[in-house]
């Protein structure tokens, strides 16, 4: 058994929301994003699992949950990191200490697909408007299409998180992609 090790360097930055779902968008397309100011926040309410995909402009965001809980980014590098959505547990102490050993058999594949052009990524309450953000998180992940797997991560009784491991699948398309010249 493989097990999810975390880096040290985490930042505590807890991020919820006003009560509905957050969402993850690229930085270049958070102002096509309107919030309660339109039909935007409803797209967000209607993704019935604990993660989904919508499209926003020209872009994807990812959906995280319908539940506001408490909701932080650990990096395990600039191709991988876990969204990690605190249930219930004892303190942060207790949540961080479970996230540091993660079996790898708790993970379950979403199907979902994630493609990052440029990033960074903003993570937010999705009922703000993308250009009037007064909480977020800046995640910061190279170019690449990345898979998306989820776990309920229950290691005691009295603890209980919802995980969402973010990781590439190819970044070397991106690149050929992003450096390529064409003649005419």
């Amino acid at each position: 058994m493989r097990d999810i090790l975390l880096s040290n360097t985490i930042s505590n930055n807890w991020l919820t929301s006003a009560g509905g779902p957050l969402i993850l968008l690229e930085k270049e397309f958070l102002s096509n994003w309107k919030g309660v100011f339109s039909n935007d926040y409803n797209r967000a309410c209607a993704i019935s699992d604990y993660i989904g995909l919508i499209n926003v402009g020209q872009g994807k965001g990812l959906i995280i949950g319908d539940e506001p809980f408490p909701t932080l980014w650990l990096p395990q590098n600039k191709q991988e990191g876990l969204l990690v959505c605190w249930n219930y547990a004892e303190n942060e102490e207790e949540v961080l200490k479970f996230c540091q050993k993660i079996p790898e058999k708790i993970w379950k594949a979403t199907n979902l697909n994630l493609e990052v052009l440029k990033g960074p990524l903003i993570l937010f309450d999705s009922a703000a408007s993308g250009n009037d953000l007064l909480d977020s998180l800046s995640i910061g992940l190279i170019p690449g299409a990345y898979q998306i797997k989820t776990a309920i991560y229950e290691p005691n009784p009295l603890t209980s998180l919802i995980i969402h491991k973010i990781s590439i699948k190819n970044s070397s398309y991106y690149f050929n992609i992003l450096t390529k010249t064409y003649a005419c």
